[in-house]
């Protein structure tokens, strides 16, 4: 073999290094994504490997790559973010199914113990959960101790709690039925009739009345959807590839305005196919996806990302006022987005208005904004 100059070596051969590249971005993604589901913090490895793949992606179109490089490096982002999207939320869905466990709990300790303030039965609630009525930071043992001790001392009748100081007048106080010998010998009366005011659920229903605005209720139950309306599954790694597609198809539009229509419907049946597998995720733990005015998050989002695209196009050196193709795509867009996000849902005279009232925007604000700035696009 010929030595190779040490001033002048031979440039590398960039068709195999791109084959290398992904063969490499294989490997990581083939360690990575079976773990994923048992990360407890998913957000930085997650942007991490769409870091990855968008670079990735960037350089399979250099000069001297093959087409196959860039098919391969696109169909890998597609497909981890479909795995992600079905597989990676899995601890965040379960975080929020716990949250609203603990809440539904907790609520209802706080109703017993406001039962009990109510008709003056705070021995029975104390016996049968000796945590009801424990101080912070005492211990289980101590406060079950005490109830033991002093339940011989109290007597309930009539629906009072009587108190007494020894055993001995207890025991003489249950002798007459009629109650008046424990009311005339007790050392104190427990009466109730106590009424006991929850700020939380107060805000609860604040919560719920801003969520009717927009949206109708969530669970089939009014109660339920009072007390744990508010919790939802968290899209983050969908949304965080539908912006890094958003950003990429920006920068195409840029380049080549001609491009805006296909750009825009790629965008679209990509968000379409993740927010679709985070739905479906969602359903199986009962939860649903956040709203945003009323339209669920990844669709709005979505919404959002076509408007964007359309404009930076229409702003590139490329684009033209004068063609309304991509002006077309967008409606269609848009509407075809709303119809989907109104699907299988059970609240639509709260959704069909909201979904109305957010495609009016996008248009509004794209043809304004583009109208305004460098008279980008007609004014309408």
């Amino acid at each position: 073999s010929r030595p190779i100059p040490l001033l002048d070596p031979e440039p590398l051969n960039r068709m195999q290094t791109g084959f290398v590249m992904l063969l490499a971005t294989g490997g990581l993604l083939a360690i990575y994504l079976p773990k994923a589901r048992k990360l407890e913090k998913l957000l930085p490895p997650a942007i991490a490997v769409v870091c990855l793949l968008s670079v990735q992606i960037w350089a399979s179109y250099a000069d001297d790559m093959h087409i196959s490089q860039s098919f391969l490096a696109i169909s890998v982002f597609v497909g981890s973010a479909l795995y992600l999207a079905a597989t990676g939320e899995l601890r965040m869905e379960l975080k929020q199914v716990g949250k609203r466990d603990a809440r539904l709990v907790e609520l209802q300790r706080r109703q017993a113990l406001a039962t009990a303030l109510e008709k003056g039965q705070l021995a029975e609630i104390s016996e049968v959960d000796p945590k009801l009525l424990a101080e912070p930071g005492s211990s289980v043992a101590s406060t079950s101790a005490m109830t033991m001790a002093e339940k011989p001392l109290d007597i309930a009748q009539g629906g009072n709690l009587y108190h007494f100081a020894d055993e001995e007048l207890a025991a003489k106080a249950t002798e007459d039925p009629t109650g008046a010998l424990a009311k005339s010998i007790s050392q104190a009366i427990s009466r109730g009739g106590m009424k006991m005011a929850d700020a939380e659920l107060y805000a609860l229903i604040d919560k719920q009345r801003k969520r009717r605005r927009k949206s109708g209720s969530q669970y089939n139950s009014e109660g339920l959807d009072l007390l744990v309306g508010d919790i939802h599954h968290r899209p983050i790694i969908v949304l965080s590839f539908i912006a890094v597609t958003t950003f990429a198809a920006c920068g195409f539009a840029w380049l080549n305005g001609q491009l805006n229509s296909g750009l825009m419907l790629m965008v679209s049946l990509f968000a379409l196919a993740l927010t679709w597998v985070s739905r479906q995720r969602a359903k199986i733990h009962h939860l649903r996806l956040p709203d945003i005015n009323g339209v669920e998050m990844p669709f709005f989002v979505t919404m959002g990302s076509l408007a964007l695209i359309y404009l930076v196009g229409h702003f590139g050196p490329l684009g033209s006022q004068f063609n309304q193709l991509d002006l077309l795509v967008l409606t269609f867009g848009l509407l075809g987005l709303a119809v989907i996000s109104l699907y299988g849902r059970e609240d639509l005279p709260w959704r069909i208005p909201s979904a109305v009232e957010a495609i009016i925007t996008m248009l509004v604000i794209s043809r304004l904004a583009g109208a305004l700035l460098f008279n980008a696009v007609p004014f309408p």
